[in-house]
């Protein structure tokens, strides 16, 4: 059934006077349909998103030629139905709106996650391609990103991120009640006063899954695939370059990066081997000499088709 959406949540919201729109006027035929069209979908994981301004809920009236909602308002989501990349079209902490200056990407595998959170405008990194090679401008930069990686758990509506790799590490809880449709989900903070409006961009039934990954020593990593699109998260303490947030696209068997919290790392590829219990990807020490890492793989779900 084609899915056109506009619709207002204001039960979800902390304040009494004001409501959000969210408006999806896209038609889709089903969950794997929902996706730009082209001949790879890597430009789905940056870019403007929009985002559709808070108003009074007196003049929250449908807006004129829109469609008629065709699709109920999922009330309990399961991890099942949120699987795909999702871009954030807007936030509101204690009722303001926030974060218009940051692209904020998640992709959802069967219940592993991988979050990356970048400032829209960065420094040029022409001529970057290792860590040796960042300058001060680039260092601060890299320092305002945010991104974790980990699991998703559910209660009925209420969900909660676990994180396994974090760029900032926190001891607050990360949870939300979440409702909304195919195209569009409403986050409310539970311990906070924030709201999230998530849209999906891209999903598919195929290739789904994700694995956990250590070192033996205290690296650890997690790799989630959905369709096309994969995500990367890895902590090393022991390398000054050791975090790192990704997403990219598998395209004719390569794992190629898109878009990373260390930059020069864009257009990497992942280039995954697996043996028994084992997953060998491609990684570069601080100079940029490119070196395959080993890791032992200690969780995994779904089908990666590596």
């Amino acid at each position: 059934m084609p899915l056109c959406v506009d619709q207002a949540f204001p039960p979800l919201l902390n304040t009494a006077s004001t409501t959000i729109r969210v408006v999806a006027c896209r038609c889709f035929t089903g969950m794997g349909d929902i996706h730009e069209r082209g001949s790879m979908p890597g430009h789905l994981l940056s870019g403007p998103v929009a985002v559709v301004a808070s108003e009074s809920a007196a003049s929250a009236d449908p807006i004129d030629g829109a469609c008629d909602v065709t699709d109920e308002i999922i009330r309990d989501p399961d991890i099942g139905t949120v699987m795909g990349l999702w871009a954030r079209k807007g936030l509101w902490v204690g009722g303001e709106p926030e974060g218009g200056d940051e692209d904020v990407r998640w992709l959802q595998g069967p219940s592993r996650f991988v979050d990356l959170r970048r400032p829209v405008q960065r420094p040029d990194f022409e001529g970057v391609e290792c860590w040796n090679d960042l300058q001060p401008e680039h260092r601060r930069w890299i320092a305002t990103q945010d991104g974790f990686a980990g699991t998703l758990q559910r209660t009925g509506n209420h969900f909660r991120w676990n994180r396994y790799v974090e760029l900032h590490p926190s001891s607050r809880i990360d949870e939300g009640v979440m409702s909304g449709d195919a195209s569009t989900l409403v986050e409310t903070g539970l311990g906070a006063d924030f709201t999230e409006h998530w849209q999906r961009t891209y999903s598919s039934p195929e290739h789904c899954g994700a694995i956990e990954l250590h070192d033996g020593g205290v690296a650890r990593a997690v790799l989630v695939r959905c369709g096309s699109l994969f995500g990367w998260a890895k902590s090393d303490p022991n390398a000054v370059h050791g975090l790192e947030i990704a997403l990219g696209v598998v395209h004719e068997g390569n794992w190629i990066v898109e878009v990373s919290s260390l930059p020069y790392r864009e257009g990497a590829h992942l280039a995954p081997v697996v043996r028994p219990g084992i997953v060998r990807l491609l990684d570069a020490d601080a100079c940029g000499t490119e070196s395959a890492h080993h890791w032992n793989i200690t969780y995994s779900e779904g089908n990666l088709d590596l």
